[in-house]
């Protein structure tokens, strides 16, 4: 992603927190958490991009090779019931 993009981000939650000032209560605390989600989701593009780009974080987790991904949800086994 773009600096551009970094911006953006980091400004909508600077722009969210200053929005929950005109709030009380549940609505400003939605206001806070939002605002954090968005500066955690900046500073992890500003991460990545400091380590040289996207980190893939489920590179390795599940591949269509994989038995344990083939069906979802697992079954339990028939012994555990």
């Amino acid at each position: 992603m773009s600096v551009l993009g970094m911006l953006a981000w980091c400004a909508a939650a600077v722009s969210l927190w200053l929005g929950a000032r005109g709030h009380d209560g549940a609505i400003a605390r939605a206001y806070r958490w939002l605002a954090g989600a968005a500066a955690l989701y900046c500073a992890g593009l500003v991460i990545a991009q400091l380590n040289g780009g996207a980190a893939d974080l489920f590179r390795g987790w599940c591949s269509p090779t994989c038995p344990r991904c083939w069906r979802w949800p697992p079954r339990r086994p028939a012994s555990a019931c």
